[in-house]
């Protein structure tokens, strides 16, 4: 028993030892003394993603809704609604449907 608890973490150490040897030799690379910074917004990241789409505070303020936020997100690719409008009524049937989240 005691055997193969010492063959066991023989081997650990070995795949362990062969796992970071790679990542230890990515991480030394030539320091030239410059330093690269990349920002960005959340929003640009976003607008940057396949089937994403942002409705920001200054769409909202060029086309104000006239009932509520289904006159805004009826604009948008892959969505289709359905159901009673907002007319101010409590409890409407409303259903959001968008494209690739299912039935």
């Amino acid at each position: 028993m005691g055997m193969r608890v010492n063959k066991l973490l023989w081997l650990i150490t070995v795949i362990s030892t062969g796992v970071n040897s790679p990542l230890s030799a990515a991480e030394s690379t030539d320091d030239n003394g410059e330093t690269m910074v990349v920002e960005s917004t959340a929003e640009q990241v976003l607008k940057q993603q396949p089937g994403v789409s942002i409705i920001t505070r200054d769409d909202i303020q060029k086309n104000p809704p006239v009932n509520d936020l289904s006159d805004i997100i009826r604009k948008m690719p892959g969505v289709n609604l359905t159901g009673n409008s907002a007319s101010g009524t409590r409890g409407n049937n409303r259903q959001i449907d968008i494209r690739g989240m299912g039935p």
